[in-house]
């Protein structure tokens, strides 16, 4: 178990980026944290990558912000970065190098933990839970945990809809692994309520996994993320349950 989780801490220390690959539900993610993120709080971003998503965040209402990453290479990256945004923005962040599986921050830090896709890049299942229980050790009593990551419920759904239309099935990266719902959410329930389940991006992926991808078999053309088809999608309001990619609202109990 040691010897592949230390080779998803290559990779991502090899790639220094984010995890997300697809800029359109990137950016529609940040748009769903940003609505629900807490007036002058402060907030933890973990799994920040290259920090491109804690500046957005620390664009709006929010009071301060760490970004926190496992490799050194993203952080570095981030730093650097910051010297490109105006004071009142960077004044407010700060980027450390941390392991989600035992952060260095103090109990009850945090007003509002946020990860995208960081979560699903951690191991196994074990390693999961173990990660969650330390958002729930760094969140203040009442504090917010915005969770945007992949569920394996989600990739069924989008992978029925695609053997229907003749596609092949999308498979996760060796270094994925997505939330196993059954497994993860009895431990959830029992440190955090529940306050919104969001399908954000299901029509989104409806329309870039499914009807864009299968117009381009047609044609003999490879599908790419920013095809005009797919930013108009993102427009497009939400329906079913069709996106792995899901955010959850949850409140420390």
């Amino acid at each position: 178990m040691q010897e592949n989780i230390d080779r998803i801490q290559q990779y991502w220390e090899s790639v220094g980026k984010s995890a997300c690959p697809d800029d359109v539900v990137r950016d529609m993610s940040i748009d769903e944290i940003v609505q629900r993120l807490p007036k002058e709080s402060s907030v933890l971003d973990l799994g920040c990558g290259n920090g491109y998503c804690t500046f957005k965040f620390a664009e709006t209402h929010i009071k301060s912000i760490i970004g926190a990453d496992y490799s050194q290479t993203s952080v570095d990256q981030a730093i650097n970065i910051s010297s490109l945004y105006q004071d009142s923005t960077k004044e407010k962040i700060d980027f450390k190098q941390n392991d989600a599986l035992d952060l260095s921050f103090s109990d009850s830090t945090f007003d509002a933990v946020i990860t995208i896709r960081c979560l699903i890049n951690v191991g196994d299942n074990e390693n999961q839970l173990k990660a969650l229980k330390e958002i729930h050790r760094v969140l203040k009593p009442g504090g917010i945990y915005l969770m945007c990551e992949n569920t394996t419920s989600g990739l069924h759904n989008i992978n029925q809809a695609r053997a229907l239309s003749g596609l092949s099935e999308i498979k996760t990266r060796w270094h994925n692994n997505y939330i196993d719902e059954n497994l993860f959410f009895p431990v959830s329930n029992k440190l955090f309520n529940t306050i919104e389940e969001s399908h954000f991006a299901s029509t989104y992926y409806l329309v870039s996994r499914v009807v864009n991808a299968w117009i381009c078999s047609e044609n003999n053309s490879e599908p790419k993320y920013e095809d005009e088809i797919n930013k108009m999608a993102s427009k497009l309001p939400t329906a079913g349950e069709f996106s792995p990619m899901r955010l959850y609202v949850l409140k420390k109990k």
